[in-house]
């Protein structure tokens, strides 16, 4: 079995979220029982040394979509076009990230952090701006997160957690099966998870 990720954040270092896929790549892809198919999006972003080095050790492939953030939201979160399985035709699995949904005929994972976009908007950027020190558009974090979600719910066969409370949020305001999300501690990302949190992920796929 093939496992695509989405390791797009490690890009974009100094967030919980980028940490979090890290941590979850260092635990994975020693792990011999699987092979993986590591992608991300960025025109300028690069994937850490010590990352670069694990896939090298680990014989694990990796795909750069040379295409900005902000571009891939518009083609995945809105359109929904450009399926993932061009760009990764031997994955049997996705497991996506935190900013795109891309469409996919694969079983689709995701990861889902929190649900602060509902439950506390004014925290997140509510419009497009300008940047002019970093030359660039600010994107509008909510509305990229929402319509990311609407396909999450509508087409993940899985979602992982980092919380409990996180996965309240999900079925909550999702309306979401509970048996369709599994919580995974940032916690047990740090160390190598265990047979039966692994097994537990396993007969939900």
């Amino acid at each position: 079995m093939i496992i695509g990720i989405d390791i797009s954040q490690i890009a974009y270092p100094g967030t919980g979220v980028a940490r979090y896929v890290k941590a979850l790549l260092m635990n994975m892809l020693p792990d011999k029982s699987y092979k993986y198919h590591c992608f991300f999006s960025s025109l300028r972003g690069t994937i850490p040394p010590d990352i670069i080095s694990l896939i090298k050790k680990t014989d694990t492939k990796i795909t750069k979509l040379p295409i900005p953030p902000t571009l891939l939201s518009w083609l995945w979160n809105d359109k929904h076009i450009i399926s993932i399985d061009h760009f990764l035709p031997d994955a049997d699995i996705i497991i996506t990230s935190d900013w795109t949904e891309p469409p996919s005929e694969k079983i689709k994972i995701t990861i889902v952090h929190d649900m602060v976009i509902y439950k506390h908007p004014e925290t997140t950027t509510q419009k497009t701006a300008w940047s002019n020190d970093a030359f660039a558009p600010l994107p509008n974090i909510a509305a990229t997160q929402k319509k990311r979600l609407h396909w999450v719910q509508k087409e993940s066969r899985l979602i992982l957690a980092d919380s409990y409370s996180t996965k309240k949020d999900v079925v909550d305001i999702l309306s979401t099966d509970g048996q369709r999300v599994e919580v995974v501690y940032p916690s047990v990302m740090i160390k190598k998870p265990s047979r039966a949190d692994l097994q537990r992920v396993q007969k939900k796929v």
